[in-house]
């Protein structure tokens, strides 16, 4: 299914590029206006649920190859992204974090710079190479 391809190729660049917002915001005034505009409730939760869904659906019906095996990186990318944005969120709001989301904070919240990194080049290489198994 094209569209979900190409869907699921923008939104985990958009999602890359919004959690890295807050890294470069100081020397690119592009990445302050997103990292202002994503600070909404609505426009992360709307991100949020479409990067889910997206990335459920993947794992079941990949553009080409195996079920879960086909599409297994951006999938991953896609549920790791919508992670830190709904985490993040939730953790700006908190006065005091909850102990049950420490495992998540020093997983996805401490290296989200490196993963929305990694989520953008998981959808370049996933438009590069659309056919090939895991990308």
């Amino acid at each position: 299914m094209e569209q979900l391809f190409f869907l699921s190729i923008v939104m985990n660049t958009f999602g890359g590029l919004i959690v890295v917002a807050s890294h470069f915001g100081d020397k690119y005034p592009f990445f302050k206006q997103l990292d202002a505009l994503t600070q909404n409730l609505g426009v992360r939760m709307i991100i949020t649920l479409i990067l889910l869904v997206i990335a459920v659906i993947k794992l079941v019906l990949p553009f080409y190859g195996f079920p879960v095996i086909g599409d297994l990186l951006p999938t991953l990318a896609g549920l790791s992204l919508a992670g830190i944005l709904l985490f993040d969120y939730y953790k700006s709001r908190q006065d005091e974090p909850l102990p049950s989301f420490q495992m998540i904070d020093s997983i996805l919240l401490k290296n989200k710079f490196l993963i929305g990194i990694g989520a953008i080049v998981t959808a370049l290489l996933h438009f590069l190479f659309p056919g090939a198994i895991i990308f």
